[in-house]
């Protein structure tokens, strides 16, 4: 009896951690869409959109990370804005033009896109 007891005991408690961490698991992302860099002060004052006030997004400057008001329409393509667990700029990059920078697309995925000179570039290819 006592060890069903703690055995309910354990899942009850189980289920309320997964609740409770549950809502932490993924990054809120503000609609819109980050600049394309063009450089900026190395410094880091976000990592994600939830640090900046409503309506910025936490965006790479070619340096650092800042607030800023997002530029375009999201997903006017009609597809739907995900939520990411990381920085999808932070786990890709391109070895055809390293000297690239990212821009992260929510739209649809997760998405990293690279542009050099403010025009994007194809990451497998060196043009």
């Amino acid at each position: 009896m006592r060890e069903m007891a703690l055995l309910a005991m354990t899942f009850i408690l189980f289920t309320l951690a997964l609740i409770t961490t549950g809502n932490d698991l993924y990054v809120q992302s503000e609609s819109g869409f980050c600049t394309i860099p063009a450089g900026g002060t190395c410094q880091v004052k976000c990592e994600t959109d939830v640090q900046c006030r409503t309506g910025f997004k936490c965006c790479f400057n070619g340096c650092g990370y800042h607030c800023v008001k997002p530029s375009g329409t999201p997903c006017s393509d009609g597809s739907t804005m995900v939520h990411c667990l990381v920085n999808p700029c932070d786990v890709t990059d391109c070895p055809a033009h390293p000297e690239a920078v990212c821009v992260a697309n929510y739209c649809g995925g997760c998405n990293a896109i690279f542009f050099v000179g403010g025009k994007k570039v194809n990451c497998k290819v060196k043009s």
